[in-house]
């Protein structure tokens, strides 16, 4: 067993729950939590750099992988904080600019874009402050704390999670936790348990968390955000992966910087 195991986690407001958790473990002793971007999560976990890892599900795609935990990320409905933002309806877009941070999410917007939407844009690799500028034909993809800031901020404004569900009926999962397949299996217990605690303790601690300026946390975490992912959940996830690979991936030019 390693000194300490290296966890790495988004650092999003939707994952405030598993890090409070964590850290009120007697198990927060044994682990270096490293709390960065959902691409991060993901480089950092293939290139076998931490033990554990929030794992971005587009990172997954071609992949065997076993889910060490009934926790992830999730939503059945709207998820509020992964959106396509714009100043025009749809039909008009023209270009949709991809979250620098995201893995899975650019895979869905173009998923969205083909199979549900029927619109054509082009797809741009945005950088940092793009969410700030974007104006006529254009429209940007923008996840995390990011989109529930620009919420007010766009007339029109596209909730993935909710056109997920409209096109195929299942919610969707945004990131699993997965490990080492060295990780000793006591440590893993201990680990879902200070999940489950955590989220067991949103009602009770939602209040004292800081969100951005007009974003009601008690809403968000109580109707967009999922944590417990059961079998519903699961077939939400296969269908996506197999979705990305027949529909996206297949027989396109593969967009990698964002994915």
């Amino acid at each position: 067993m390693p000194e300490k195991y290296k966890v790495a986690i988004v650092n999003y407001l939707n994952t405030k729950p598993f890090i409070e958790g964590i850290r009120s473990h007697p198990i927060c002793d044994l682990i270096e939590l490293i709390e960065c971007s959902p691409a991060k999560c993901a480089s950092l976990y293939l290139e076998h750099e931490v033990d554990i890892s929030l794992v971005p599900v587009g990172a997954l795609i071609g992949q065997p992988f076993e889910r060490i935990s009934d926790y992830g990320i999730a939503s059945d409905g709207p998820v509020s904080s992964v959106c396509l933002f714009s100043q025009v309806p749809l039909e008009e877009i023209k270009t949709i600019y991809l979250d620098y941070q995201s893995r899975t999410s650019v895979m869905l917007v173009r998923l969205l874009s083909q199979e549900y939407w029927h619109i054509r844009p082009n797809f741009v690799q945005a950088s940092a402050g793009y969410e700030q500028n974007l104006s006529g034909a254009e429209a940007g993809l923008i996840i995390g704390d990011r989109a529930l800031k620009v919420k007010h901020k766009y007339p029109y404004v596209y909730d993935l999670g909710e056109a997920w569900q409209s096109m195929t009926g299942l919610p969707f999962v945004y990131a699993v936790w997965l490990a080492r397949e060295e990780t000793d299996l006591d440590f893993l217990k201990a680990f879902n348990e200070a999940l489950s605690s955590g989220v067991e303790s949103i009602p009770t601690q939602v209040s004292q968390w800081n969100g951005p300026e007009g974003c009601d946390l008690v809403n968000y975490f109580a109707q967009n955000i999922r944590y417990k992912l059961d079998p519903s959940y699961d077939e939400g996830l296969k269908t996506f992966l197999r979705l990305i690979e027949e529909k996206v991936l297949k027989g396109a030019p593969a967009y990698t910087e964002a994915l």
